[in-house]
């Protein structure tokens, strides 16, 4: 109601999404915010470290990723032969290595290989940007036993002592070689560029996210504004409150428009102030007990009949919430009507705490939200007699220990 009076029908739903209350109503939201700007960071920083001075890497990467140059590799580790001395990248080892053995699978040919620290590495195309740089050859040792780590050691030791060639560029079978395979760095590059597509793809999930549960907002928005049109607080032609909206807009209260349409049913007016903040009392008290609560008591048959209609109103209000996908507003309780009248009507603290069974905090607490609403009603209330009788109740309860504890300061 308050977007509705203060903002136009476009600027209504941009405040709608971005208010802090809105934030605070839905932290899943800020969450997500968050885990986008630090993905976005991190995106920032691995577009730098994909970027080569070579050449552009994305033509690169398609070209790797159509397989034009899968076919030139897998013929090139096809003719490697034991003791031939390679240069590869592939995890922590960046360098030499000597082929132990070749072998021709489903998915490629394999390559087993060992490092100059005696460790082995299994190898195939996906490993190699382009086909293997060869750096020379070891002879390997008499007795084949790749899995033994004494033979593997002394294959290292070999490729240690060896003269191996600086790693030369290869071109083979027409093929093209790419500027930014002279790059240095281009695993790491490679590698990089893999995680910002990895990011790029969360923080499009994320955006999805957030889209949905702004649409949803969006969505229950638009059902709020059509519940309240069908009651006639908001004409949405025109984007403008009732007076009934205007009314709303000035409520502040879990049960704000419960009480609006009590209000403007009349059901507030022709009662004395005690009988007022009894009824007014049904929308700030909630029975908590462990067992059933005791049968509510009113002053007067007038008031009990209110209170069926209000209890039937809230029904009806809540059946059309949950059609309109709302969530239900908390029902009314009677639980407090008859504390509530006799102490507006002057009866003593220590024997409403005693009848009623009610600790002294409990019934400050609940006086004190009673005040505030028939102060609330005093200011809305369409009857001027109502008016004056809701002033007349917020100023008699406020007395006594409901009074001092106004003032209390720790």
């Amino acid at each position: 109601a308050n977007l509705v009076r203060t903002y136009d029908r476009d600027r209504a739903r941009q405040l709608l999404t971005l208010s802090f209350a809105q934030h605070q109503a839905d932290r899943d939201i800020v969450r997500i915010e968050r885990r986008i700007q630090r993905a976005t960071d991190r995106l920032e920083q691995l577009e730098d470290e994909a970027t080569s001075p070579f050449g552009d890497l994305v033509e690169y990467r398609r070209t790797v990723a159509s397989g034009a140059r899968r076919g030139p590799v897998e013929a090139a580790l096809a003719e490697l032969r034991p003791g031939t001395v390679i240069h590869v990248s592939k995890g922590k080892h960046f360098g030499p290595v000597a082929v132990v053995a070749t072998a021709h699978r489903s998915a490629g040919v394999k390559v087993t290989a060992v490092t100059p620290s005696g460790h082995a590495v299994q190898l195939d195309a996906d490993d190699f940007p382009s086909e293997p740089a060869v750096l020379g050859k070891v002879v390997l040792p008499g007795q084949y036993a790749p899995k033994r780590a004494d033979y593997r050691k002394e294959v290292g030791r070999r490729i240690r002592r060896a003269k191996l060639a600086a790693r030369p560029s290869v071109a083979r079978d027409g093929v093209e070689r790419h500027p930014v395979e002279d790059d240095p760095d281009l695993r790491h590059r490679l590698r990089a560029a893999d995680e910002a597509d990895r990011v790029r793809r969360e923080i499009r999930t994320l955006r999805e996210r957030a889209s949905q549960r702004t649409a949803s907002l969006a969505l229950e928005f638009d059902a709020v504004l059509a519940l309240l049109a069908e009651r006639s607080y908001v004409d949405l032609d025109a984007w403008r409150l009732t007076d009934r909206g205007t009314a709303l807009s000035r409520l502040f209260h879990e049960t704000d428009l419960l009480v609006c349409e009590a209000l403007f049913a009349g059901w507030f007016d022709g009662l004395r102030a005690p009988e007022l903040a009894g009824l007014v009392s049904v929308f700030v008290f909630e029975y908590r007990g462990p067992d059933d609560p005791p049968r509510p008591w009113f002053p007067t048959g007038d008031v009990a009949r209110r209170w069926d209609e209000i209890a039937r109103l809230s029904e009806r209000l809540g059946r059309d919430e949950l059609a309109s996908g709302l969530a239900t507003h908390r029902p009314p309780d009677p639980g407090f009507v008859a504390a509530a009248y006799a102490w507006v009507a002057g009866e003593g603290f220590a024997e409403l705490v005693a009848d009623e069974e009610l600790t002294g905090g409990d019934f400050v607490r609940t006086v004190k939200q009673l005040i505030d609403l028939l102060e609330q009603v005093a200011e809305v209330a369409p009857v001027a007699e109502t008016r004056r009788a809701a002033r007349h109740a917020a100023e008699s309860a406020r007395r006594g220990v409901v009074a001092d504890a106004a003032v209390v300061t720790v």
